[in-house]
């Protein structure tokens, strides 16, 4: 049991192989990944955005607006990118932690 946690622990989806679940160990891997590398994406593109928004030197409210939405916009975004990563991990430890190891066939 504890054997599979520390592993999804370290390597989400490593517990799952462990434990013999092999597709559903590549399934978390893969969640975390990708989940992961769309986070850091937005976490970039969130700071783009914000440089974009207080680099404006005019006063032009409606440029000020538009940038201030957008930057907003990402910043939600990669909040929400961050959740869903963090429920993946979480999801893949709980799982490692209590799914039954699956007996070889015979």
């Amino acid at each position: 049991k504890h054997q599979a946690s520390w592993r999804s622990a370290l390597l989400p989806g490593w517990g799952q192989q462990y434990k013999q679940h092999k597709v559903k160990g590549a399934v978390f891997s893969l969640a975390q990944v990708v989940t992961l590398a769309a986070f850091v994406a937005m976490a970039i593109e969130t700071s783009n955005r914000k440089d974009d928004y207080l680099s404006l030197h005019e006063y032009d409210p409606a440029r000020l607006d538009d940038r201030y939405n957008s930057y907003q916009s990402a910043y939600r975004t990669r909040n929400i990118l961050g959740y869903v990563t963090l429920a993946v991990y979480l999801a893949n430890y709980y799982d490692a932690l209590y799914a039954p190891v699956r007996s070889e066939k015979k």
